[in-house]
């Protein structure tokens, strides 16, 4: 099923080959970078250079639930019309969605957001589009979907687990922190994100977009709390505030590190 795997070594100091790593399969490739090239710019590098019909990509903080590709591929045939799908998470909302196909403008309508490492794509439809927009620093996937709106693309529905937090690879030093650094890439991504998205759904949604995602940074990067698991350790620690916050929290709440705005009109 997978015909080629690209792993990218975005400068780092150790600089392992694909012996060092153990890997001998003939379909890995490894791409060396000399120098950081960050995130759109890596994925765009894969995209010129495999020949597949379809992309994805996995994050090095993430990882696959088992059977992830072949629920995304089933969603993305499900419908000739489908160039690309993703896998969202398991609850009341998302049954009523499964094995649909909904337009990109209806993937904004109800609150989906793009869920780390479970998109697939039909890899001409990303070509087509020119792939990810290298100058974006915060926002990239939802940067991608704001440039397929008005595109007349839909998107398969899976429902599952998605992908997962790589505990391993999670440090505080790999963390998006700086809260006033991350917001200032987030208000820059919206400025430029404001036209396209007020000519396909207009102002109120903006409106509403926006405000969403500042509810999602204000929630997802913490002021005093470095990592996302000190968070997370606190919360354990404490059932009380852990039931209490997981109440609150599954209504917005994707899957791994995702999340969801809230559907539009609510």
């Amino acid at each position: 099923m997978v015909e080629a795997i690209f792993i990218i070594d975005d400068n780092s100091d150790d600089a392992p080959s694909l012996v060092d790593l153990g890997i001998y399969d003939r379909r890995v490739s490894l791409i060396r970078n000399q120098k950081n090239l960050k995130l759109a710019r890596n994925r765009n590098l894969v995209i010129e250079a495999c020949q597949t019909s379809y992309f994805t990509f996995l994050d090095d903080d993430d990882v696959w639930s088992k059977g992830l590709l072949e629920r995304l591929l089933g969603a993305l045939k499900n419908d000739k019309n489908n160039g690309m799908a993703i896998e969202i998470a398991n609850d009341r909302a998302a049954e009523n969605l499964k094995n649909k196909s909904l337009s990109m403008e209806e993937l904004f309508l109800f609150g989906i957001t793009p869920p780390v490492g479970a998109q697939l794509y039909d890899a001409q439809l990303i070509k087509s589009a020119g792939g990810y927009n290298a100058n974006t620093i915060s926002g990239v996937d939802h940067d991608l979907w704001v440039n397929l709106l008005g595109r007349d693309v839909r998107c398969g529905i899976s429902v599952g687990v998605g992908s997962k937090i790589n505990i391993k690879a999670v440090s505080a030093s790999r963390m998006t922190n700086r809260q006033t650094e991350r917001i200032e890439g987030i208000k820059k991504s919206l400025k430029n994100w404001q036209p396209k998205i007020i000519s396909a759904l207009g102002a109120g949604f903006f409106r509403h977009f926006s405000s969403d995602y500042r509810r999602y940074l204000a929630w997802h990067f913490f002021r005093e709390q470095p990592t996302h698991l000190k968070r997370f350790e606190y919360l354990v620690r404490n059932p009380i505030v852990l039931l209490v916050s997981i109440s609150k929290i599954r209504k917005h709440l994707g899957f791994g590190v995702g999340f969801k705005f809230r559907k539009y009109g609510r």
